[in-house]
């Protein structure tokens, strides 16, 4: 008869409960503390989602979200670099739905090997895409594509049928 193996349980040593302020001594170290927050806004003002953001720093999406949870100084970092994107976005849109006269600059070198700045005005056309985009969703009662009817009330294809023999006998 085989003897069956008996395993030994084993205890394991509970470790204090970690307080506010100290560091946990169990599992890995945060990375966070090694974060840069002017790169993190930075790389936010270049238009990075949460995923590229997580990619750049080695972490996943769900860290990052955490972190702006946990960390208010990162959560700001991100808020303001993302802001200053998408205010880009907005202005950018915006003076293309316009149209007007552009001024472009270009340096270039001079025969005498000297910088020299050309500006140059150019018009833009307005663009009727960006107009429309820009229309639909700042006055969306006005200029969205789906229009809300109202069909309340109480006639049925009977009652508009005697209303119209009503009028005709008058």
């Amino acid at each position: 008869m085989a003897k069956k193996k008996v395993s030994k349980k084993t205890t394991a040593k509970k470790s204090k409960p970690a307080v506010k302020g100290e560091s946990n001594p169990r599992g890995r170290p945060s990375k966070y503390v090694g974060i840069n927050l002017e790169q993190v806004e930075k790389f936010c003002k270049l238009g990075a989602t949460d995923a590229e953001l997580a990619d750049f720093l080695g972490v996943t999406e769900t860290t990052i979200n955490n972190w702006k949870t946990e960390h208010a100084d990162f959560f700001e970092s991100v808020t303001r670099g993302k802001r200053y994107s998408d205010d880009e976005v907005v202005a950018s849109l915006y003076a293309k739905a316009l149209g007007g006269i552009k001024e472009l600059r270009k340096d270039k070198l001079n025969k005498d090997g000297v910088v020299v700045t050309l500006t140059e005005e150019v018009l833009v056309v307005a663009d009727t895409r960006a107009c429309e985009f820009w229309l639909k969703n700042r006055l969306p009662d006005e200029w969205r594509d789906k229009r809300e009817v109202d069909h309340s009330g109480s006639l049925s294809f009977l009652d508009m049928a005697a209303e119209l023999d009503r009028e005709e006998d008058e």
